[in-house]
């Protein structure tokens, strides 16, 4: 069970019917647990009731004896655990007897959906068991993979210790020069190498020009300041000759002469440098278009992951059946940019099937693709009512939208669903829906069914 129950005293419990008076323990005044014979009146109790008094000295409460013993009545425990009892969590519908009700509220191997058990993942939260799953995937402890590093850890610990570390995780260049994505482990390269925004040293910072601008401006730093960068180098020269002998002034005004054919071969690749920009920006315009295009596709895919196969869990089946009403699934789409449906049941049925059998349709809903599809719908849905007990005995029936389906039924809907479907008014018999030992079948368990749509074939 989700907690340890209190075994002392008597069951407190709702029974179905009044148990008999001599069920029921004179101390704590509800149905024995554990029921003992006493030897002094021959009264039964709760074994933790009597012994209570026992311990402190106390007479027995019904002859006022002060020593007598006890003893176990296996012919009373026998009568307490044939009594119809319901369950006690709260929500939960079942009914049976008291001695198959543990085996019904245990956590590892009972089937009820009510008890509170504490999440498995330690977030610390007390949850149903009909929750449980619900809550596995949205729980802040739950186990996590990190998308970018395959990092395996906890979904709360991700955004505050291991991106902040991931060697994968993509960062903005701090330079904002438009690269969003760039990898933890590349951002420094990015910048010593790549980023045309990055501060950089002109080219004869050798020779006293202190200018630092971006990586992308230099080419047109340095075509723009060719003379200055000149007199810069000359006056260098100057400065070296004056130092050296006089033999060596032809020795430098040879190495200018080189040296101003460098500089006119600098300006040509400056030239190319200044045609290659042009081109990536125009590619970078073009990148951005393809973005843009990339966009409006993961608008349409969001729009249309939910294609067969489909399942879906029909709850509360009882009332629906009892008041006659009409469970309707969730929207889905026949196949990525396609005809969107949907799956209804009549619990009591419909037409010639009213009272005996489930009914099962197929919908045709408003849909984000209507404008581009051919009208009216024609296709085969196969629907299946799954086995809950193995996989195998499934009932499976397809429902064909043909040449002669009313168009009301398979034109297209402008309203959000069309008021009409088709499908199976007998696809299922009640008496079918509960356990079958010989074919080891059953259909409706805990008040649920189980439903999928394994494929849409469309012409």
């Amino acid at each position: 069970m989700s907690k340890k129950e209190d075994k002392s005293g008597g069951y407190d419990y709702s029974f179905l019917g009044t148990p008999d008076d001599d069920l029921v323990c004179s101390i704590c005044l509800l149905v024995q647990r554990e029921p003992v014979l006493t030897s002094c009146c021959g009264n039964h109790f709760c074994l933790t009731c009597i012994e209570s008094v026992r311990s402190q000295n106390m007479s027995c409460p019904l002859c006022n004896a002060l020593n007598f013993s006890t003893m176990i009545d296996k012919y009373f425990v026998r009568k307490t655990k044939e009594l119809n009892v319901r369950c006690p969590q709260k929500g939960c519908l079942w009914e049976g007897t008291l001695g198959s009700l543990e085996h019904h509220r245990d956590i590892e191997i009972g089937d009820c959906k009510f008890l509170i058990t504490t999440c498995p993942n330690s977030c610390g939260k007390r949850i149903s068991s009909v929750q449980l799953d619900e809550h596995c995937k949205v729980c802040p402890r739950r186990p996590h993979v990190c998308k970018f590093c395959e990092y395996k850890g906890i979904y709360e610990d991700m955004s505050s210790k291991h991106w902040t570390v991931c060697e994968n995780y993509p960062l903005p260049c701090p330079n904002r020069c438009g690269m969003l994505d760039i990898k933890r482990k590349y951002l420094k390269s990015h910048q010593e190498s790549d980023c045309l925004l990055e501060l950089v040293e002109c080219d004869f910072a050798f020779g006293g020009c202190q200018v630092r601008i971006p990586r992308g401006e230099l080419p047109k730093h340095l075509l723009e300041n060719t003379h200055n960068h000149l007199m810069i180098v000359s006056t260098q020269c100057t400065q070296l000759m004056k130092q050296l002998p006089r033999d060596f002034n032809q020795t430098i005004h040879q190495e200018l002469a080189a040296r101003d054919a460098e500089i006119l071969k600098i300006q040509d690749q400056l030239n190319q440098r200044d045609q290659e920009v042009k081109q990536l920006k125009a590619r970078l315009q073009a990148v951005e278009e393809d973005l843009d295009d990339v966009k409006s596709d993961c608008h349409v895919l969001k729009s249309t992951v939910f294609v067969p196969p489909v399942e879906f869990v029909m709850t509360d089946f009882m009332r629906y059946k009892r008041n006659a009403l009409q469970w309707l699934g969730s929207p889905f789409y026949s196949h990525l940019g396609g005809y969107c449906l949907c799956l209804s049941v009549d619990a009591n049925g419909s037409e010639d099937g009213k009272g005996t059998h489930i009914s099962v349709y197929v919908n045709l809903m408003k849909g984000e693709f209507d404008e581009h599809l051919r009208w009216p719908f024609r296709g085969n849905v196969k629907v299946v009512l799954c086995n809950l007990r193995q996989s195998e005995g499934s009932i499976a029936e397809s429902i064909m939208f043909g040449y002669d389906t009313p168009p009301e039924v398979s034109g297209r809907v402008h309203s959000e669903v069309a008021e009409s479907g088709l499908g199976i008014p007998k696809f299922i018999e009640h008496a079918q829906l509960g356990f079958n030992p010989s074919k080891n079948t059953e259909f409706l368990k805990n008040n649920c069914l189980c439903l999928k749509v394994c494929s849409v074939a469309t012409d």
